[in-house]
């Protein structure tokens, strides 16, 4: 049987969610595709947490075959420009570092997450657990958030925020899609936020955060707690983020007193 030659991928040969390289490519067709995605990345047509096509799509588009298409996406994975996760499919990196910022004041605290989104898993009234009994002074019931940030499709972090039930009233669930909820109380609401109380650790995903987060169950997280409180001290929510650990950076800046 005659086999037809591949010709060089062009940019004579546009493909749907993929951007054409250069007439001169040259060398391996392998090369030629991950030069095709890595400019694509480069000029920002595709974006940190987009979903790249699938093996599949990419072979029937450029005309290679899927091992062709598995040394490209090798490629682009070992200089970091793509993350591939099993059954979920292979994404662009953030990297900037999703998690990464400073947090000197709570203007700064309003702006985290703003390029990322929530998928609200729930948000309800609930007896508050014994650390929150603590913590607002009270077991009268509060409301819990429980969702997902992310960047693009990719999962960051995994959020339990527990909320003073008189503000947690005041709150829809259509807006916490949209915005934080530091964003909420700061901006929306005007609650007015005096302080805050941030802490940092080490733990381990259980098997429903590890589901959200595309992780094993068991596997290293850094969980991140922040407590809010009116400008008399009264708590106003407690949050904790449990993040993926290559997703969290953070920067402190010290000044000699």
């Amino acid at each position: 049987m005659k086999r037809t030659p591949r010709k060089p991928i062009s940019s004579a040969e546009p493909s749907p969610g993929t951007a054409a390289a250069s007439p001169e490519s040259a060398g391996p067709l392998y090369m030629q595709l991950a030069e095709n995605l890595r400019r694509r990345i480069a000029a920002k047509e595709l974006v940190p947490g987009e979903r790249l096509p699938t093996e599949a799509e990419l072979g029937a588009q450029f005309g290679l075959s899927r091992i062709t298409v598995r040394q490209a996406m090798a490629m682009l994975t070992r200089k970091g420009l793509i993350e591939r996760f099993p059954s979920r499919g292979s994404f662009v990196t953030d990297r900037g570092g999703s998690g990464s910022w400073e947090l000197r004041s709570i203007s700064d605290l309003v702006q985290i997450g703003k390029e990322t989104k929530t998928e609200v898993i729930s948000w309800r009234i609930v007896t508050p657990p014994a650390g929150m009994i603590d913590f607002f002074g009270s077991g009268d019931p509060v409301y819990r958030l429980r969702a997902v940030r992310t960047q693009g499709a990719v999962p960051l972090y995994y959020v339990e925020n527990h909320l003073r039930r008189a503000v947690g009233e005041r709150i829809h669930m259509d807006d916490l899609r949209i915005h934080t909820m530091v964003e909420l109380l700061h901006n929306r609401l005007s609650v007015p936020i005096g302080h805050a109380n941030e802490e940092i650790a080490v733990g381990h995903a259980n098997a429903a955060m590890a589901k959200h987060l595309w992780i094993d169950p068991g596997q290293p997280v850094i969980v991140q707690r922040i407590d809010l409180f009116d400008t008399d001290g009264t708590p106003i929510q407690s949050g904790s983020g449990w993040w993926r650990s290559e997703r969290f950076k953070r920067k402190f800046v010290l000044n000699h007193a």
